[in-house]
């Protein structure tokens, strides 16, 4: 009997026991026993739309899914599904953002104006009329405290640039500024002509590092008085070339310029079926000599002439072995190939991207790159040969 009672009274007392620390398991195995700072933390690696479901767990959840966004990325599948009324609802609930990317409209403007004190950078896309009296609220607003703005205009460009040129002109705090359009339609005024300033010596932007734009022949001008008023202190820029209007002399003017640029660490340069190119590797030759803290090169070169891609690859082989990361593609025939000993002078790369490699290059990667972290291959005909090499690589982030 005392047996039995003293099985009953040990699972009773397990039971109780059970029971009585039941709770107490589940918090801690719960997210309630991370502080606010780690589950943050945690919460910060997901989507928008991940947000979005997580709201619905708890008040707690509620009062930090979005603290920590200072980032707000709304790509065109979102932004489609997204109306005025719901972006205004997040930006009330993301107090800290600093960055936004989006496509925007007048409503989202001025949402932006009303809830993002801190904004400091902007990629906006401009699709549709935009109101030169919402667009002067907005740099009105933030002007002051904007360092990077990068604008694509997809909707009537001349509309839109006439406004957004006269406010560019207050942000004098902008260390990156890039505004692109479809240059295709579009033949008038462009950023290198508001770098210009009204005369020669207006230098409108005192901590510029940085600058996206497009070139052509007509740009000239503007370009050599842009080298001349920030030449010395930009450490990157993108160029793209307007192939309608850019002949060799034009790109020995552009390619000249950058070459008077010794704090460049970052450059890419893409044109689009360019007939005369000769000059290209003279040019390249003088960059990668002038300009000593370069570390990132991008090419792409629409061109039909292999001459011109061989004679590229030996100049940057032989005056860009300092760079980290390379990226060269383009357009040549389909004869052209790189081979084993392609680049094989640039032994500190740790990022490549490149095009028409034969089997030879890849057997010879790891070899030619020891440094390699990243590489992708484009245009490549994928044998059973070469994924068998690629399978034996380091582990590379392809």
């Amino acid at each position: 009997m005392s047996s039995v009672g003293d099985k009953e009274l040990s699972l009773q007392g397990l039971s109780i026991k059970g029971e009585s620390n039941a709770p107490e398991v589940g918090r801690k195995d719960s997210v309630d026993r991370f502080g606010d700072a780690l589950t943050q933390r945690l919460l910060s690696y997901l989507a928008l739309e991940d947000r979005f479901r997580l709201e619905c767990v708890s008040k707690r959840f509620q009062r930090v899914v979005y603290e920590p966004v200072t980032d707000l990325i709304i790509g065109d599948h979102l932004s489609t599904k997204l109306n005025d009324k719901s972006f205004e609802s997040i930006l009330k609930k993301c107090k800290h953002i600093t960055r936004i990317e989006l496509t925007v409209n007048n409503s989202r403007l001025e949402s932006i104006v009303k809830h993002c004190p801190q904004l400091a950078a902007i990629d906006v896309r401009f699709d549709g009329d935009i109101s030169d009296e919402i667009m002067d609220q907005f740099f009105a607003t933030f002007a002051k405290q904007l360092k990077s703005i990068k604008a694509y205009i997809l909707c009537e460009y001349i509309t839109v640039w006439k406004c957004l040129e006269t406010n560019l002109k207050s942000c004098a705090e902008v260390t990156k500024i890039a505004v692109q359009y479809d240059y295709h339609n579009y033949f008038g005024d462009n950023l290198l002509h508001l770098m210009s300033g009204d005369d020669d010596n207006e230098v409108l932007f005192p901590k510029l590092k940085a600058m996206d734009f497009v070139f052509a022949a007509h740009d000239i001008n503007h370009f050599e008085t842009f080298v001349r008023n920030y030449g010395q202190r930009l450490t990157a820029i993108e160029v793209t070339v307007d192939e309608r209007n850019c002949d060799d002399k034009a790109m020995a003017v552009l390619l000249g310029g950058v070459s008077r640029m010794p704090a460049l660490k970052d450059l890419k340069i893409a044109s689009s079926s360019i007939d005369s190119m000769d000059s290209l590797p003279t040019q390249l030759k003088q960059i990668g000599l002038n300009c000593a803290q370069l570390k990132r090169l991008s090419l792409d070169l629409n061109t039909k002439s292999n001459k011109t891609f061989r004679q590229t690859i030996q100049t940057i082989n032989d005056n860009y072995r300092r760079i980290r990361r390379l990226e060269f593609s383009g357009n040549p025939t389909k004869e052209f190939v790189l081979m084993s000993d392609s680049f094989n002078g640039l032994t500190r790369l740790s990022h490549l991207t490149l095009l028409n490699v034969t089997f030879l290059f890849v057997n010879q990667i790891h070899d030619s790159f020891p440094r390699l972290q990243y590489l992708r291959l484009r245009k490549v005909n994928i044998s059973d040969d070469v994924l068998e090499l690629v399978s034996k690589l380091p582990l590379y982030a392809w």
